[in-house]
């Protein structure tokens, strides 16, 4: 996903409109540039979770500083960072995944789950990914063969 121009723009009103920074010429070109190049992950959808952090970041500073592009990605990253870490290191692997994926398979649950997945939904996601199917153990019974020799038992035994 890419930051448009006018995310960068949205970005840059909302955080004005807080008086947490000053205002140039083509800022918002510069802006949407900078974030796509520094987190081209992030998503439309995180700007106002990632614009209120850097505010409060920033009013706990004392509002020493302006925010500016970087404080704001570092905010981003932070939102992500955090959503990332309900899981820790310890992601549970689907039962049968080849040894081969399971890399693969713990970076696309991050990546969902940074994005804003609950965690059922980034493991089905990551899934689909490294194309791992749920095999589902379905119990229905007894094999045929066994069926028949307990069938004998019984009948024996009466």
């Amino acid at each position: 996903m890419t930051i448009t121009v006018k995310d960068a723009a949205n970005i840059i009103n909302y955080l004005y409109a807080a008086q947490a920074i000053t205002v140039t010429d083509n800022q918002h070109a510069v802006w949407a540039d900078y974030i796509n190049a520094e987190m081209p992950e992030l998503l439309p959808r995180d700007i106002p979770v990632s614009a209120r952090l850097a505010i409060k970041q920033w009013s706990q500073h004392g509002r020493a500083w302006k925010i500016d592009v970087q404080k704001f990605v570092d905010a981003a990253r932070k939102i992500r960072a955090d959503r990332i870490a309900i899981v820790g290191t310890n992601v549970p692997l689907p039962f049968g995944l080849p040894a081969g994926k399971h890399q693969a398979y713990k970076a696309a649950v991050y990546r969902a789950l940074g994005d804003g997945h609950p965690l059922s939904t980034a493991e089905a996601t990551a899934r689909r990914e490294v194309d791992h199917q749920d095999d589902d153990v379905k119990l229905v019974g007894p094999p045929p063969t066994l069926e028949k020799f307990i069938t004998k038992i019984k009948e024996t035994a009466e």
